[in-house]
């Protein structure tokens, strides 16, 4: 009786230990391209995915914010990945993640790696790839998966475009239009992306010549505020992600335009005053 009694207790703590939830930290991917891209966004994304799927429990970003900057001193001298596994390692988390976004032949690879907090050593790590900033949200789950999977030392095969459903922009917006948290999340992203006009347009407007300041709102996504998004349903953040860039970029390329007509008017009563100068100047003659 007492044999069974301590191998039942010793198969419950075995368990007990297997079922319990790992603690893991996600730092922010790196944008390694000559791109302009949203990498806060995409870290949410990761974040939201782990978190909705319960896969780990996940360390809040503002703790992991707060010890970058307390030790941001500390910690020069150190690699990339030793800052990284230090970090991890004082938010208490057993491993954290890391990844970058790169470009090959105009296809956008986000790589993430597992790093054990206490040794520095990558446990397991995965590449996705798509050929659009689009996609994102449709690799995102699978590039979580397959995490996942290989955190659980499943074997898993190397990533190809044939195991994610790509969608288009008109796909995503017929898949969420008639959904009423997307509904919501495009009008609440439409009313702050009209207060969020950037002033740098307007002096690129007023110092680019010939009216090109205008082009760039046109080459230039605005950045979405993702302390709006976390913790919203996916239908709600493409939602408000569309109506913010949206309203955003309207606003951005109005400021550009005042900034336009500011140097043109500068110029005219320039031009103006040259004028009535050399006039005055050939009338005193």
């Amino acid at each position: 009786m007492k044999r069974f009694f301590i191998f039942f207790s010793f198969m419950f703590l075995c368990l007990y230990s297997f079922s319990e939830d790992k603690k893991i930290a996600i730092l922010e991917i790196e944008n390694s391209t000559s791109r302009v891209i949203d990498t806060k966004f995409i870290t949410e994304s990761v974040q939201m995915e782990v978190v909705s799927k319960k896969y780990f429990t996940v360390v809040e970003r503002k703790m992991l914010n707060k010890i970058l900057e307390e030790k941001k001193l500390s910690l020069s001298g150190l690699t990339a990945e030793e800052k990284a596994a230090q970090v991890g390692l004082l938010a208490g988390a057993e491993s954290i993640w890391i990844g970058s976004v790169t470009m090959l032949d105009d296809v956008y690879v986000i790589t993430v790696k597992s790093l054990d907090t206490k040794s520095g050593v990558i446990e397991y790590a995965d590449q996705v790839y798509c050929k659009s900033e689009s996609d994102f949200l449709d690799v995102i789950p699978v590039l979580v998966e397959r995490l996942y999977r290989k955190s659980k030392g499943e074997n898993v095969e190397k990533f190809t475009s044939k195991d994610v459903k790509f969608k288009s922009k008109t796909d995503l917006t017929s898949t969420h239009s008639g959904n009423e948290e997307y509904s919501i999340g495009y009008k609440e992203g439409m009313l702050l992306g009209k207060k969020s006009g950037n002033s740098l347009y307007f002096i690129g407007g007023c110092l680019i010549p010939y009216g090109l300041g205008l082009i760039l709102p046109l080459i230039f996504d605005p950045q979405v505020p993702l302390e709006h998004t976390i913790g919203k349903s996916s239908s709600y953040v493409i939602g408000f992600t569309a109506g913010y860039k949206k309203a955003a970029k309207d606003a951005n390329f109005g400021m550009a335009m005042v900034g336009c007509l500011t140097q043109l008017a500068f110029y005219v009563v320039y031009y103006v005053v040259v004028i009535a100068t050399a006039a005055n100047s050939t009338s005193s003659y």
